[in-house]
């Protein structure tokens, strides 16, 4: 999956006014400063989402309000590690926005007056959670975040990457609830994850290079390309049948390696330096392939050691490839500015004919994040606003609705559909 740029308002909508904590304060014995809840008490919502009331509370010192005091909200059941830091206003007033846990019925929330360090005096809030009812059943437990990417491993655990975090989370229960990968830590904020065959996992990060886990995550090494520019985002990886890991960057931060990260082989050979590559594939006759940023398709049949552009149809672009099981390979055919069809060739790229042309869902800009799921069906989304599924050749359906562009999106093993929007998983 590519690196997306999104539009800064997204961003503010993550950031606002609130921070993750890494605090643990300490209790101390206090009689001046005081927490008291002002509303928000006894509300009723549904998993995963927002209660329609913000809690409010007020920090006192000899009953005068006390501005700027730090305030830490503290959740219960999976939403225990997302402890959320606000200072509290002119009026002593912090508020808080509870997303409510996975567990139906009783749940509880912290508010701690810290300083320094130290639990001054606390105060707990109490909710009802349901199940969803007349909305989209929504992830619990989800950072800040929109979600980058999504994996899975044989076991049906998923995991996940989410913008600006510094944690990989995971979901055993087919994306209810999430909860940190806890080997990884929070040092790194992760943009790719890849998982192989026998559970190993990658994950490439911003700034830090390329981790690999050989348990599932339990323990991590650095396996970076020794030239790896590190403060160059990667903009794709994949893991291939064949057992190749590729990074792919500008064409001076595109590897290959064989052998989980040991060894590397520099595949910028014929590459043009003028863009990022993505979606690297490969077939089952060993060749492999790779899409410029400026939707040239690039060919190699040497193992990445070198590269041969491959020449479009007059004003046509390829927006996007995969591959499935199979090694059929797929491709996206835009002509000027309008999405043609998603082309599948069965033999090794030398015949292509139509999955899907788009003379029935017109208004299709710029195809990509396409793939096979483990449901067997073919899937893409683009910067429509959806996901949309091919059950049978020439036929589509609006699988879901999303707020953002190229969403991140899986079929989990127990077939729950997971697809990311700007606040979070929703799955159905």
């Amino acid at each position: 999956m590519k690196i997306k740029l999104l539009p800064a308002i997204a961003i503010l909508f993550f950031l606002g006014g609130c921070s993750k904590s890494k605090n643990n304060p300490t209790p101390v014995t206090n009689d001046v400063i005081k927490i008291n809840l002002v509303s928000g008490l006894n509300q009723t919502g549904q998993i995963g989402y927002m209660l329609s009331d913000s809690i409010v509370v007020k920090v006192t010192d000899n009953g005068n309000p006390v501005s700027g005091y730090d305030v830490q909200f503290i959740g219960s059941g999976c939403n225990s590690d997302l402890a959320t830091d606000v200072n509290t206003k002119a009026d002593g007033t912090a508020v808080y926005h509870w997303a409510l846990a996975a567990n139906a019925g009783a749940q509880t929330l912290k508010a701690v007056a810290v300083s320094q360090g130290k639990r001054i005096d606390s105060v707990a809030i109490n909710a009802t959670a349901v199940g969803s009812s007349g909305m989209p059943a929504k992830s619990a437990c989800t950072p800040g975040g929109f979600p980058e990417n999504i994996v899975s491993l044989s076991t049906g655990r998923l995991l996940a990457c989410f913008y600006t975090q510094t944690s990989i989370r995971y979901s055993d229960d087919n994306g209810i609830s999430w909860n940190p990968l806890k080997g990884f830590g929070a040092n790194h904020t992760v943009l790719l994850l890849v998982t192989t065959p026998q559970d190993e996992i990658f994950a490439a990060t911003d700034g830090d290079g390329v981790f690999y886990s050989s348990d599932g995550g339990s323990s991590w090494s650095n396996v970076s390309p020794p030239g790896l520019t590190k403060q160059d985002r990667l903009s794709d990886m994949a893991y291939t049948r064949s057992g190749k890991l590729i990074l792919a960057g500008v064409s001076t931060d595109t590897y290959i390696s064989a052998d989980k990260g040991k060894t590397w082989t520099l595949a910028g050979a014929g590459l043009g330096t003028g863009a990022a590559y993505q979606f690297p594939v490969e077939l089952n006759n060993g060749d492999l392939y790779l899409l410029s940023y400026t939707n040239i398709l690039y060919k190699s049949s040497d193992g990445g050691k070198s590269w041969t552009p491959l020449a479009n149809a007059t004003n046509a672009h390829v927006t996007a490839i995969c591959s499935d099981d199979n090694g059929w390979f797929y491709k996206a055919v835009m002509t000027s500015g309008v999405d043609d069809a998603i082309l599948v060739s069965k033999d090794n790229g030398a015949t292509f004919s139509n999955l899907y042309d788009f003379t029935v869902l017109t208004n299709q800009p710029y195809i990509v994040d396409m793939s096979v799921q483990r449901d067997g069906l073919f899937y893409f989304g683009g910067l429509v606003y959806a996901v949309y599924r091919i059950p049978y050749a020439n036929q589509v359906t609006t699988y879901a609705l999303t707020n953002m562009a190229f969403p991140a999106y899986i079929v989990s093993k127990a077939n729950t559909f997971l697809y990311g929007k700007y606040d979070g998983f929703y799955y159905y």
